[in-house]
This record gives C-alpha cells, structure tokens and sequence, in this order.
C-alpha cells in the first residue's frame, strides 16, 4: 500500500509510543476520535503528488487531547518529503463543549501559541457531530493571514480527511485523504 518501505514500521513504533489513550474520556466529546490512523490521500485530477498521511488523537492533561500529524510528499523524481506536527489542546473557558484552544508554548511543546500575533501559529479545534476540525491560523509580519483547515470525519472505517489551505482569502490547495483506524 505504501511506497516508503520503512514507514509503516515507523508507524508502527510511533503509534506505540503516542497512541494509548488514557482512561476516563469517554464523556469527551473528543472520545470517538482518540486513536491511530494512516492511509493515503486521493490525487486530485491532474496533481502528480501522492501523500502517505498518519495521525494520532490521545488524551493529553486532565481535560485536553492532542494532534499528531504526519504526512509523506512523494513527489516526481522519488523526491520524498515529510512533515509532521503537534498540537495540544485544552477546552476554552466560556465554550460550549467541543471548542479546544491550542495551549501555549511554554505550558507544553506543541507548535501553536495562544498569541497569534507573535509569529507562531494559533489554533483551535471544533467538534460537531463526526467531525473534528483543526484551523490554525498564521499572521504574517506584513499583517497577511495563512489559515489550514483540517477536517477528520469520523467513517466506518477511520477517518475522511479534507485540507483546505487559504492565503490572503485565496484557496491555495485542497488535500482529501481517507485513513483507517488501526487496532489498538
């Protein structure tokens, strides 16, 4: 399935480290979320680039839960490039349930700040229904905006992934992906 040998032995270290959901979250409304998955996105007509996608949804703190991200770009060429994130959340005091805030840098070693105007991303997560969404948002110096938007509906077998990537109010890329929860 994958063309990156290596990685699905990665995957499966790293979800063995990262992916055990600690207990008492079943009254979160992130509850059905928690877990590992992987899968691959679907080329939209015309791209050239696939993606091996991986992502990990644990409880984190007393009332918080965090992202971790991966994503393999295999470009043309046998280019291969990854990113990866993290991002931890807590519930925002005031918020219905099912609005997280991203914690600052100094509380834990996520990639997001609660201060967007200080040159590190903010983010936040909102569920509704079957679907987690995390919108992180970077300011620029000149006062431009990126905004990623990255929406996990919970299906059958995983996870529906859809990316939307927005600078200054334009539509950059859409990424859609499905992943497959893997077993505990």
């Amino acid at each position: 399935m994958y063309r990156y040998r290596g990685f699905k032995r990665i995957l499966v270290v790293w979800f063995a480290v990262f992916a055990s959901p600690a207990a008492g979250a079943d009254d979160s409304p992130i509850s059905p979320f928690l877990g590992a998955y992987e899968g691959i996105t679907r080329a939209a007509e015309g791209e050239v680039k696939s993606r091996d996608l991986s992502v990990v949804i644990r409880e984190f703190d007393r009332n918080g839960f965090e992202v971790r991200w991966r994503t393999l770009i295999f470009k043309p060429g046998d280019e291969l490039k990854g990113r990866s994130q993290v991002i931890y959340f807590r519930p925002h005091a005031g918020k219905p349930a099912g609005v997280f805030v991203a914690t600052p840098s100094n509380v834990a070693a996520g990639a997001a700040s609660d201060q967007p105007l200080d040159g590190r991303p903010f983010a936040w997560v909102n569920v509704k229904g079957r679907t987690l969404t995390v919108n992180v948002l970077t300011i620029a110096e000149d006062g431009g905006y990126a905004m990623q938007t990255y929406n996990r509906t919970l299906t059958e077998t995983g996870l529906a992934l859809a990316f939307t990537r927005v600078h200054n109010g334009r539509v950059e890329k859409t990424v859609r992906g499905e992943l497959e929860r893997l077993e505990d």
